[in-house]
């Protein structure tokens, strides 16, 4: 789950696990050199007081939830209709490489379902690199986020083995579907 704030020139963000409640990235953004957000200064050395003062003002204004979060029920679930419209699946054919994530714009609703007979992986995939699980899906089994534009969301098998994913993609519609094919 992410958590946000916005000062007059930075955007913060804190990603916490939805189990266990640990921060497992972190995201700073300085609005008056990077209105786009295509440089997180989180990790560098230089910004670590912004991290400090700024996670201190999250959680101060927050209240911080209890973990584990409930994180799908039956409402979530979504169909391709004309209320939304379908992300392109990529699978992953030999050692073709994934492309980075590169966020950018509003944040928007997708919903992953998963198709396939066996239980599947949401993974996403960092503009850095990392990688965080974020729900393992059952055979038909749905997931909701709000994420951005840009952003790479891996498919794999319970047993690691990438099988495809996702590139989020702007949107007229208010939310989008992701299919993960048999």
């Amino acid at each position: 789950m992410g958590y946000a704030m916005r000062t007059n020139r930075y955007r913060y963000v804190e990603w916490l696990d939805a189990v266990s409640g640990q921060i497992v990235a972190k995201e700073l953004y300085d609005h008056q050199s990077d209105p786009e957000e295509n440089t997180n200064l989180a990790t560098e050395e230089t910004h670590q007081a912004n991290v400090k003062m700024l996670n201190e003002k999250l959680w101060n204004t927050l209240d911080k939830p209890s973990f584990p979060l409930l994180m799908v029920s039956q409402e979530t679930i979504v169909k391709p209709d004309e209320t939304n419209e379908v992300l392109a699946w990529s699978p992953i054919i030999g050692s073709a490489p994934i492309p980075a994530s590169k966020p950018a714009g509003v944040f928007q609703s997708v919903t992953f379902t998963n198709q396939r007979k066996n239980s599947v992986e949401l993974v996403w995939l960092g503009p850095d690199g990392t990688e965080k699980v974020y729900q393992t899906l059952a055979s038909e089994g749905s997931f909701r986020i709000k994420t951005r534009p840009g952003i790479v969301w891996l498919i794999r098998s319970t047993e690691g083995e990438s099988l495809g994913y996702f590139v989020v993609e702007p949107r007229s519609k208010e939310q989008s579907a992701a299919i993960i094919p048999n």
